[in-house]
């Protein structure tokens, strides 16, 4: 009797509804680097209580519907089989993927089929629900390069230069541990490498207390003769996580990056060392004193000059005793330019008759 309401029953069509979120903070952003997260809690209504389920779950990009796919190329699954003690409840489905290379900021949804015994019995794909919607983002990177000494922009191109790099992060996993590694690089986009050789790198290491923050690396080398005339070198930064490269800076025309490399620079005015000009008798114990103006020095460190007096072509004056007429003194600098001076003291007397040159 189809009227009879003891006989009749009602179909009931299973629903799902998801709500998905990064895996290690609830948040709607995902990390996009190894080791990425998604967790989707799945309700579900007008199944069978006591029958085992498998849902399946793909992760597809919002605007496309197409497939995500990680680092090597294969479509971002996940899977989980749950028995439902009542015919509606939650249970929650994990996907773990390397995320690396995922374009930045792709909005992307979780699709969910829900199967028994192999029969797909309900699903829920929608690319405009936001529950199902989460946001991958790739870890940035911005620097600040200065000279380690003093903190500016320009680095003395001698021994013991050292560049410091103030990294800022953002998009990273907190709590977990990070490496940068640096290259000082000329502005044309070649290698610099110091007086030995070798390329000019520099390493650190941080562990993220946030998703953003900053850490520095410092690239100490010897930069003696590497730049004659001064050159701008760059600072390109790498981010590696567990040995992979997950985030960079690598601009050349970034300023922020940039220091310029300059050697010092001396300019000398020679005089008689009596007070007498440009004049100086060749006598026993005549005497040359060597102004010596300097810049692009290292404040506070200690110097030393050294000197030969030489005709004007090039060949070395010598005193009475057929020594060459040398000089030298030290300073501390007090500052990155200064004077300071130097003394020859030497027997002229056996000098030739009449003026002559000397530099």
């Amino acid at each position: 009797d189809k009227d009879d309401a003891g006989q009749s029953v009602t179909p009931v069509v299973p629903k799902l509804a998801t709500t998905a979120a990064d895996g290690f903070d609830g948040d709607k952003n995902v990390v996009a680097m190894p080791g990425a997260e998604i967790i989707d809690e799945v309700s579900y209504e007008g199944v069978a209580a006591g029958v085992e389920h498998e849902i399946r779950g793909t992760l597809k990009y919002k605007d496309t519907g197409e497939a995500v796919k990680d680092a090597k190329g294969n479509p971002v699954t996940a899977t989980a089989k749950f028995t439902p003690e009542l015919s509606s409840g939650k249970t929650k489905v994990t996907f773990r993927f390397d995320g690396t290379g995922i374009a930045d900021s792709s909005a992307c949804v979780v699709a969910e089929q829900l199967y028994v015994s192999g029969e797909l019995i309900a699903g829920h794909d929608d690319l405009s629900d936001e529950d199902q919607t989460v946001r991958l983002t790739t870890p940035k990177l911005a620097t600040q390069a200065a000279d380690g000494h003093d903190g500016d922009k320009n680095v003395v191109a001698m021994d013991g230069a050292t560049v410091t790099d103030t990294v800022k992060y953002s998009n990273v996993r907190k709590g977990e541990t990070y490496q940068l590694s640096a290259r000082l690089m000329w502005s044309d986009g070649t290698p610099v490498v110091d007086a030995k050789g070798k390329e000019v790198t520099g390493t650190g290491e941080f562990t993220a207390e946030a998703e953003s923050g900053e850490a520095k690396v410092t690239l100490s080398f010897d930069g003696s003769g590497i730049a004659k005339d001064g050159r701008s070198a760059v600072c390109f930064e790498k981010l590696l996580f567990d040995g992979e490269v997950i985030g960079s800076h690598e601009d050349a025309g970034d300023e922020d990056q940039t220091v310029e490399v300059t050697p010092p620079r001396l300019a000398t005015q020679a005089a008689d060392g009596y007070g007498d000009g440009t004049n100086v008798v060749a006598m026993p114990d005549a005497k040359v004193t060597d102004t010596v103006k300097y810049e692009n020095v290292r404040d506070g460190e200690t110097y030393q000059i050294s000197g030969t007096l030489v005709w004007e072509d090039g060949t070395p004056v010598v005193d009475s005793q057929n020594k060459p007429v040398t000089a030298a003194g030290e300073f501390t600098a007090e500052g990155t330019y200064g004077e300071a001076q130097v003394t020859f003291t030497f027997d002229g007397s056996n000098l030739v008759d009449g003026f002559r040159k000397a530099v």
